[in-house]
C-alpha cells in the first residue's frame, strides 16, 4: 500500500524511475531496524522519497508543494517540521549511505551487460547490430491510425522489463530474495516468453 501510494507521488511530480526504487530502499532499511505505528507509515514514506529526490532529482520539489495538495481541503496531515525530522532519523538508520544498489540499479546494469554481450557476438559474427530505419519524407501523410508506432523487439522487451519491475517491487516476498538473483529471474522469464517457451499470459497483446 505503502509503495503504491510512492508509485503514484513519483509519478505526478516527473521523478526518475531511479528516485522510487532509492525511496524504497530507504523505506525497507528503516523498517528493518525499527517498528513505526501504521499511522506514521505515510509520514516515513514521503521523508524517504525527499530524501532520494534531493539525490536523484535536478529540478527539486519544495516539501511545501509536495504536502499542499494532501492538505487544500483539510486541515494539514503532517508538518514540514516533522518530515524534514523524519528524514534525519532515516538519515540516521541509513548511517548516511545514501546511495545503496537497487533493483533498479541490478536491472540497468544486467541489461547493459547484456548489451556488450550482443555487440561482441554480432561483430564476431558480421552482423550489424543497428540497421537504419527508413524516413518518411512527406510528413503532412502521417495518418495515425494507419501509422501506429511499434518499438522494437529490443524496445519491447525493455519496456516489460521496467513494468515487470514496477510491480514486482510491490509484492511484499521481493525482500526474501537478492536484488540481482530477482533482477535475473524476471530477465530470464521475459526472454523465454518472447522465444516463446512459456506459455503467453493474459492480455498479452495489450502491452
Amino acid at each position: 500500500m505503502l509503495l503504491d501510494y510512492l508509485q503514484a507521488e513519483c509519478e505526478k511530480f516527473n521523478f526518475r524511475r531511479e528516485t522510487y526504487y532509492l525511496c524504497q530502499s530507504y523505506v525497507d532499511t528503516y523498517l528493518d531496524s525499527r517498528t513505526i505505528k501504521l499511522s506514521l507509515l505515510q509520514k516515513l514514506g514521503l521523508a524517504c522519497m525527499h530524501i532520494a529526490m534531493k539525490i536523484e532529482e535536478v529540478d527539486l520539489v519544495s516539501l511545501r508543494d509536495i504536502l499542499r495538495p494532501m492538505q487544500a481541503n483539510t486541515s494539514p496531515i503532517f508538518k514540514v517540521g516533522e518530515i524534514e525530522q523524519m528524514e534525519r532519523e532515516v538519515v540516521s538508520i541509513l548511517n548516511f549511505k545514501l546511495l545503496p544498489d537497487t533493483l533498479y540499479f541490478w536491472f540497468e546494469y544486467a541489461v547493459k551487460l547484456w548489451d556488450l554481450y550482443v555487440s561482441h557476438e554480432a561483430l564476431q559474427q558480421g552482423f550489424e547490430v543497428f540497421k537504419p530505419q527508413e524516413v518518411r519524407k512527406d510528413l503532412n501523410s502521417y495518418d495515425p491510425k494507419l501509422h501506429k508506432f511499434q518499438l522494437s523487439d529490443t524496445g519491447n522487451r525493455y519496456r516489460a522489463g521496467l513494468q515487470a519491475l514496477d510491480l514486482m517491487s510491490l509484492h511484499f516476498e521481493v525482500h526474501e530474495f537478492s536484488r540481482p538473483n530477482l533482477v535475473l529471474a524476471m530477465l530470464a522469464l521475459i526472454h523465454m516468453q518472447y522465444m516463446k517457451l512459456l506459455a503467453p499470459y493474459p492480455h498479452y497483446n495489450e502491452f
